[in-house]
């Protein structure tokens, strides 16, 4: 038996603030894993879904398996400010940053 292997501590958090976003979300998660997967560090990718009728919540949790370190919550109180603020709260790197889905690359 192998001893688990520790998580590599994020050098960047990027925070995708996320309302009704369910048919933008997929290319967010492409140019985002596409810049990712070339980077030399860790980082891990914060979703904060806020209060959103359609769809957004479960996609997002659709890419936990297929993007390393992403993380999504629910917030139930709107506003982009708001999910931005929570996002900031939770994140673990040294460095973080927030991007839109309609600037969706850091």
């Amino acid at each position: 038996m192998h001893p688990a292997q520790p998580v590599p501590f994020p050098y960047l958090s990027i925070i995708i603030p996320a309302h009704n976003e369910e048919s933008r979300l997929p290319a967010t998660f492409d140019k985002i894993a596409a810049f990712l997967k070339e980077q030399p560090y860790a980082a891990e990718v914060i979703v904060v879904e806020n209060g959103s009728t359609d769809r957004t919540y479960s996609l997002a949790q659709g890419y936990m398996g297929s993007i390393p370190g992403l993380k999504v919550i629910h917030e139930e109180e709107r506003g982009k400010g708001l999910a931005v603020k929570r996002g900031m709260l939770r994140h673990g790197a040294s460095t973080a940053s927030y991007a839109t889905q309609t600037y969706p690359c850091p």
